[in-house]
């Protein structure tokens, strides 16, 4: 998969994906990435998943992970925090 800064990623999908993507029985499908590690090459690691697309408007969330950004500022450290709403309905 190519970013939209044209960095490659490599998933790694297990269980009943990789053989869903085997048998090329695959429309329709969201694939989601998280970077687990990115070598010299800049070829990002993840372990990612495949979920169907969403049939309609889906307005509540299934997950909500929390992020904490930190940042040396100076002598000090800045620190952001944000939650990343999943919406799938699978």
């Amino acid at each position: 998969i190519f970013d939209k800064n044209r960095k490659f990623t490599r998933i790694q999908i297990f269980g009943k994906d990789i053989e869903r993507i085997k048998a090329r029985k695959n429309p329709g499908l969201d694939i989601f990435v998280v970077k687990e590690a990115e070598n010299r090459n800049g070829t990002v690691y993840s372990y990612g998943g495949v979920t169907k697309k969403n049939k309609g408007a889906y307005y509540d969330y299934l997950s909500a992970p929390r992020f904490v950004i930190k940042k040396e500022v100076g002598a000090g450290v800045s620190v952001h925090v944000k939650r990343y709403y999943i919406y799938k309905e699978e």
